[in-house]
């Protein structure tokens, strides 16, 4: 098929300004526009993410598409979208609005989209750039949050410490005895906010202390629990870096977000070496033999075991194929089901 010429969707542009009285202006690539609310003076670059509001139809007033319609603006990354929107949106500041008439080359050329959009069609957007915010590098964007939370401790008149990490924090009550390591199993409260105050998840509203290990939380937590001891509480100020990053988490914590913690430390448990915990476990196992007046012998391993009917001919080896019944309990007679 052959490609329509510019001039030809020049053409179809202007005669549709005449014919609706439309004074537009035209960029150099072709594209005819109209801003109807600048916004602010800052514009998007190349490198910005945006939300944008829009209804996009064809020059017979045919509308394919609209954000309106869905209630739901769309983000996006300003390079992964048509030629024609990465010109038109760096027109506008956040919160400015604008139509823009786009030629068929820089929409979506002789291909189409799907079956609204035909081949080689002019398309007319009415856009409004709801925010958009620089896509930084892994520096930048420390850089940022560090100004962003020292604004914040600014503004509110907050005296914090800083960690290496880039983490900010506030003891509030001192905890006693020594302080977890990263290993350790610890059990906490907290209350997770937003900088601007809102609330996203609190253990206190639960009433239920959360328990984990630290390598099963973001790193803002693993670096922060350690600096806790038994009953000490800290509000801690974690870059989106250590927090949940780019992706964000759920319809609550947005991409990129500066997270607020106040945490108090319940109880940690550090873990046994194997030989602790081994000498721990033969001594339960030998408590509950004696209290049950069961005489057992015990493996090298450690395994203790009562044979109650020793079956016939010869034992099975690693590799034999074997058939059984069994039932499994705790000591305290729960039984449970065993999953090979």
């Amino acid at each position: 098929m052959k490609v329509l010429s510019s001039p030809h969707d020049q053409n179809i542009i202007l005669d549709y300004l005449i014919n609706n009285e439309i004074e537009a202006q035209k960029t150099e690539s072709g594209i005819w526009y109209v801003i109807t609310e600048t916004g602010t003076d800052e514009m998007p670059n190349e490198k910005s993410k945006v939300k944008a509001h829009y209804t996009g139809t064809l020059m017979d007033s045919t509308k394919f598409d609209s954000s309106y319609d869905r209630g739901q603006p769309l983000d996006f990354a300003l390079g992964q979208v048509i030629k024609g929107w990465q010109e038109a949106i760096k027109m506008l500041g956040k919160g400015g609005k604008g139509t823009f008439y786009i030629p068929s080359d820089l929409a979506y050329g002789e291909r189409g989209a799907g079956a609204s959009i035909p081949a080689n069609a002019v398309l007319k957007f009415d856009i409004e750039l709801v925010d958009f915010e620089q896509i930084l590098t892994v520096e930048e964007r420390a850089a940022k949050d560090q100004e962003t939370i020292k604004k914040h401790l600014a503004d509110n008149n907050i005296e914090a410490t800083k960690l290496k990490s880039g983490i900010w924090y506030v003891t509030t009550q001192e905890g006693e005895g020594e302080n977890p390591s990263v290993k350790a199993n610890v059990t906490a409260h907290y209350s997770g906010r937003l900088l601007d105050g809102k609330k996203f998840d609190s253990s206190y509203d639960r009433g239920q202390p959360f328990t984990t290990t630290l390598d099963r939380v973001i790193l803002g937590w693993k670096e922060a629990i350690p600096t806790l001891k038994k009953g000490g509480k800290a509000t801690f100020y974690i870059p989106s870096a250590l927090a949940y990053g780019e992706g964000g988490s759920g319809a609550n914590i947005p991409p990129n977000s500066v997270l607020i913690f106040d945490i108090e430390l319940v109880d940690f448990q550090e873990p046994m070496s194997p030989e602790a915990q081994a000498a721990v476990d033969k001594k339960i196992i030998q408590d509950y033999l004696t209290e049950n007046n069961i005489n057992a012998q015990e493996t090298s391993e450690g395994v203790f075991y009562v044979i109650t009917e020793p079956g016939s001919g010869g034992n099975p080896v690693a590799t034999s194929k074997v058939k059984t019944h069994y039932k499994g309990m705790l000591l305290n007679g729960t039984v449970f089901r065993f999953l090979l």
